[in-house]
């Protein structure tokens, strides 16, 4: 398996992929989110911004994996302290290729893409009911820092 950011020729299997990921989001979390494809403005923006990358995990020309990287910036509020961050927007393995250290080693990888543009934090939003990315997350080190509740009227 090797790591690398993803190319042009990827993009037809990466779409595959977020069909399917919003698709299980859906199963997960119907309340919240829907299926969908992903907007191709999105790929074109995160291919060719200096502050994102999408990176792939591919074995030979299959894309098996694939996760979304992209600077941020907190809140410019006078109560947030200002900084920097790396955001794992989204992170997903086809379903044969899950539970073999595919995720591990993209997390592994979005970890050193933190490190060299030196930034001190690794963020990522999780869906409450997803208990298995949960279990992952957790298991890489990722600490909760806010909660987001919600009152359903």
């Amino acid at each position: 398996m090797n790591i690398r950011v993803a190319r042009e020729e990827d993009l037809p299997q990466i779409k595959e992929l977020y069909r399917d990921f919003f698709s299980l989001m859906a199963k997960i979390q119907p309340d919240i989110i829907r299926e969908a494809k992903q907007e191709e403005d999105f790929f074109r923006e995160m291919m060719s911004s200096d502050t994102s990358d999408i990176m792939v995990a591919a074995e030979s020309e299959e894309v098996i994996g694939f996760m979304v990287l992209c600077e941020q910036v907190t809140l410019p509020y006078n109560c947030f302290v200002q900084y920097r961050y790396a955001y794992l927007m989204d992170i997903m393995i086809r379903k044969e290729h899950r539970n073999k250290g595919v995720a591990d080693s993209l997390i592994d990888q979005a970890k050193e893409w933190t490190r060299k543009r030196n930034l001190k934090f690794l963020d990522l939003n999780v869906l409450a009911r997803n208990t298995n990315a949960l279990r992952l997350f957790k298991s890489k080190g990722f600490k909760e820092q806010m909660i987001t509740l919600r009152l359903t009227l």
